[in-house]
């Protein structure tokens, strides 16, 4: 379902292309990141025309052994009678309780064009955007559940295939959105600040974006080390490997 079709996608050459079929098939997988302390996920979405009561799942994390889906998915909904769509996010520390929040646009947008997507946590508010606009957060210490992968295209219980298309999905370990703002107006891999990777194998550090490194010998000190001894002794200790390997803002 990956479609080389530049015309029909938001950027680039090449989309998720779903047709709303019941088939297990009709889907996509990627592996799950563990969740950070912050983090981001956008994307772009597409869903074609709708009949009242449509309920279609663009992207929801798995979690293995358990077929629910309020552990955190992304939805479309129609309203065929007022000719209209609603997107929403539903997100819990499980994934059949959507204890963290469930939050819904009004039925006010329209089918068969892309809208942006996103979901943000600061680590104290989680929050969903729909092209940009604030739809609703709530400041919670909950965490959302651990997947095993993310799905693209339908529940993972078989269910609500989406008909209709995803474009540029990414997931970062910090977080983007704390406001309203204004849709990439590129694809998001051209847009990301660079990133620091360490290569835990060769012992060196990475500088550069998700498909181009190059080495960069560099290491980073907490700002508290106020003393040389300080500093060497961090030097050392990442140097002998002895590292906590993550991700900071």
């Amino acid at each position: 379902y990956v479609i080389n079709d530049p015309a029909n996608a938001k950027f680039g050459n090449n989309y998720l292309r779903f047709n709303g079929d019941a088939d297990i098939r009709n889907c996509a997988y990627i592996k799950a990141p563990v969740w950070a302390d912050k983090w981001t996920v956008e994307f772009w979405g597409l869903k074609n025309g709708f009949a009242n009561g449509d309920y279609d799942t663009l992207v929801q994390i798995v979690v293995p052994g358990v077929l629910g889906n309020s552990g955190f998915r992304f939805h479309a909904n129609g309203n065929g009678n007022a000719g209209q769509l609603s997107f929403g996010v539903v997100m819990g520390t499980d994934d059949n309780s959507g204890d963290i929040c469930s939050i819904n646009t009004s039925y006010t947008i329209s089918d068969g064009v892309y809208h942006h997507l996103a979901a943000s946590y600061d680590g104290v508010t989680y929050r969903f955007f729909v092209d940009g606009n604030l739809i609703g957060s709530v400041v919670s210490q909950l965490r959302v559940v651990q997947g095993s992968h993310f799905i693209f295209g339908r529940g993972s219980a078989n269910v609500e295939h989406l008909d209709g298309k995803i474009d540029d999905f990414a997931y970062v370990p910090y977080c983007k959105y704390t406001a309203g703002f204004t849709p990439p107006a590129t694809a998001l891999l051209a847009s990301m600040p660079e990133q620091y990777v360490f290569d835990t194998k060769k012992m060196q550090m990475y500088k550069g974006y998700p498909t181009a490194f190059v080495p960069e010998n560099t290491v980073f000190v907490g700002e508290a080390l106020t003393s040389v001894t300080q500093v060497e002794q961090v030097i050392t200790y990442a140097l002998n490997g002895e590292y906590e390997e993550r991700f900071s803002s």
